[in-house]
């Protein structure tokens, strides 16, 4: 399984997380992970020139995406996640839409569970192009019990859910 997109599937585990990757691991999944803090669509597709093959790939953009000081607008999100999709060498793809944020948190830094509901709307259109599946983080998690205290990442909660619907996913 390949990892691709911002710091919601990063390898490293600030605080203790167990994160998606190691989660998936102890389950026996090989996973590789080609994901950054800090990615957007549009900086992600210079970032990631090839993707290596796996028998699934999991794509997961948009909070960066979402951010004020980024000015990715939605159909430049929508271009660039088409074409990153696009550069998947999978059999099977699952996007994973943003997840929600606590707004007055100070992690979250202008972004609004607004926005980022539009960016998951567009991700769920963007994975049936692909005949992929999509899970909605905006409707699987609660800003209230699944973030961590900055409000825009996933805690130990959140990632259990996640993985789970991930598992769940697939055919």
């Amino acid at each position: 399984m390949v990892l691709v997109g911002d710091s919601h599937l990063t390898e490293d585990s600030p605080g203790g997380i167990t994160k998606l990757g190691p989660r998936l691991r102890r389950l026996g999944w090989t996973v590789v992970v080609k994901a950054q803090g800090g990615l957007d669509t549009r900086t992600a597709i210079k970032a990631l020139t090839e993707l290596p093959r796996a028998d699934w790939s999991v794509y997961s953009f948009g909070s960066n995406d979402a951010a004020p000081w980024k000015e990715v607008s939605l159909p430049e999100f929508e271009s660039s996640s088409r074409q990153l999709l696009g550069m998947s060498r999978s059999e099977q793809i699952i996007v994973v839409g943003p997840p929600p944020v606590a707004e007055n948190a100070d992690g979250a830094w202008g972004r609004t569970n607004a926005r980022l509901r539009r960016c998951s709307e567009c991700a769920a259109l963007l994975s049936m192009e692909v005949n992929g599946l999509f899970i909605s983080l905006m409707d699987l998690l609660s800003s209230d019990k699944d973030l961590v205290a900055d409000g825009l990442h996933l805690n130990d909660t959140g990632y259990e859910k996640l993985a789970a619907a991930l598992l769940s996913a697939r055919p």
